[in-house]
């Protein structure tokens, strides 16, 4: 477990950057703004990691969770770049003015 957070922690500013570079990005004129796209990051990239840990936590067996990647692997690749392709069209209309997220 601690190593778990300790790989959290120093993981952490690097997955940080790339929200942060987003969010600057955009013209926050709300605070409710800048919260739906806090909320939209973390099911994006934190839930992932949530339920990983709570796998880990239930004593699930490594090979297990190896089979199941294996057999996902597909599935897991399209849908990263499914969701990749989506958030840069987003900020790139976003920032060229034609959708507003606000």
């Amino acid at each position: 477990m601690s190593i778990g957070v300790i790989s959290a922690l120093i993981a952490m500013p690097f997955t940080l950057i790339s929200f942060m570079a987003m969010t600057l990005s955009f013209n926050l004129d709300s605070v409710s703004t800048y919260y739906k796209i806090t909320l939209f990051y973390n099911l994006i990239y934190i839930v992932p990691l949530i339920y990983i840990t709570l796998k880990v936590l239930n004593k699930t067996k490594i090979s297990q969770i190896k089979n199941w990647l294996q057999k996902n692997k597909q599935i897991m690749r399209l849908t990263y770049g499914i969701i990749s392709v989506s958030l840069s069209w987003i900020l790139f209309l976003s920032i060229k003015g034609t959708i507003d997220l606000g």
